[in-house]
């Protein structure tokens, strides 16, 4: 339970600083054009980066999310399907279609699976792959 619990407490303190990014509002400290790009993608980027840290919490659980490349699969494709039905006038998570926010839905999931697999893959309790294993550690 204790590697459980690391793990959690890793993602909620992940979770609480892309809200607290947000809730700073950085734009208000920007310049053109980097205030433009924070409008534009900095959401885009950081929201799929904390999705994909939410499915981690379940991947001891649910075995089929242990890959990273499923976890990745599944929130780029759930930004996509937002996004794609933005362009039909469906206003799903947003309200204005921008093909160029689908690459940044890219990059924040591929930045998470980059941050998992070199950053915290080193950590001993993060790569446990059972509930078991975590009783036992």
């Amino acid at each position: 339970m204790k590697a459980l619990r690391n793990k959690t407490l890793i993602i909620v303190a992940l979770q609480l600083l892309v809200a607290s990014l947000h809730a700073l509002h950085l734009k208000s400290y920007l310049s053109a054009p980097w205030d433009i790009y924070y409008s534009s993608w900095f959401s885009d980027v950081l929201i799929p980066f904390g999705f994909y840290f939410l499915l981690c919490l379940n991947d001891m659980s649910l075995r089929i999310l242990k890959p990273w490349y499923v976890k990745a699969a599944i929130i780029f494709l759930l930004c996509t399907t937002s996004e794609v039905l933005q362009f039909y006038g469906i206003y799903a998570f947003g309200v204005t279609f921008d093909w160029l926010d689908i690459l940044a839905y890219c990059a924040g999931v591929l930045l998470a699976a980059l941050v998992e697999r070199k950053l915290f893959a080193r950590l001993s309790f993060w790569n446990i792959t059972t509930l078991k294993e975590s009783n036992q550690t």
